[in-house]
């Protein structure tokens, strides 16, 4: 009787088959998750772009003037909540890649505002700047990118009473705001840098050091680093409506400072949308 053999592999093909298969995925995996990141950066610009017309028609609707945010931990806060009945979607406001123990409480915002959007009036709640008052509103940011707000509801509608909470007990507005400066002032909302000593818990900037950031410690405590959330940079929202991507360093931070073609002063004024220097995208200025 005739005996047949069947040919397997040997331990060396094997192992040749499973180092290629290795490469091949040390290869790809890397490219499947930034194209994984992409997506979400893309789910998060468009978030951006819905909030923009929620903020014009809030505009429309309030004699062309911005939201002024008013709420009663500081200028420009409570913007989220005066902005969410024209999106009705808290979803809208959390940005795919925001996962922070701090985000999941409440119904918070993965956005900011410019709070030099808004303005003190004397002796009175703080008001929206007139859309006719900026100079280059494709220039000028209006919303930004934030990590670890949270402990608020932006779907609260009733009236605060005297400590800034509802009859639900649920803090009023709280959305954060600030003029990409960071420090101890910058920043307001709930959960933001207001001692003396930033902690971990406190709310940070999304978007990487800005130019004409506070270069101090204290300035820095409230970034989450030289990088922005997406591949380096950070999504923003312009006045006038649209919403782009940019690096950090392209986006200057700061002030209003009304001096015609200057490009600001470090951990102070920002740049005015003629400045000079041709590497500033953006500013957080409206002159």
């Amino acid at each position: 009787m005739k005996k047949t053999f069947q040919k397997g592999f040997t331990l060396i093909e094997l192992l040749v088959v499973i180092a290629i298969i290795a490469i091949l995925a040390a290869i790809l995996f890397p490219v499947f998750a930034q194209a994984r990141e992409k997506a979400r950066a893309i789910a998060c610009l468009s978030n951006m772009k819905q909030l923009a017309l929620g903020t014009m028609q809030y505009s429309q609707d309030n004699d062309e003037k911005c939201a002024d945010g008013t709420e009663v931990n500081g200028l420009g806060s409570g913007w989220a909540w005066q902005i969410y009945p024209y999106v009705k979607s808290a979803g809208v406001f959390k940005c795919p890649d925001e996962s922070s123990p701090q985000s999941q409480k409440g119904r918070p915002s993965s956005y900011g505002y410019n709070r030099n959007c808004a303005v003190y009036t004397q002796g009175g709640p703080p008001d929206g700047r007139s859309l006719a008052g900026f100079t280059s509103p494709a220039k000028t940011v209006l919303l930004f990118e934030v990590t670890q707000s949270g402990y608020y509801d932006i779907t609260v509608t009733t009236s605060p009473g005297a400590d800034g909470m509802n009859s639900d007990n649920n803090i009023y507005g709280g959305s954060m705001a600030g003029c990409g400066l960071g420090g101890q002032w910058d920043m307001v909302g709930y959960n933001t840098h207001f001692s003396t000593t930033a902690t971990a818990d406190n709310v940070k900037y999304a978007t990487g050091y800005l130019r004409n950031s506070d270069p101090s410690a204290a300035g820095k405590a409230d970034f989450t680093g030289v990088t922005g959330r997406h591949t380096g940079g950070s999504n923003y929202c312009m006045a006038d409506g649209h919403a782009k991507f940019f690096l950090g360093a392209h986006v200057s931070g700061g002030y209003p400072n009304g001096v015609s073609g200057d490009c600001g002063t470090p951990g102070n004024t920002a740049s005015t949308v003629d400045c000079a220097d041709g590497t500033i995208a953006a500013t957080f200025n409206i002159n």
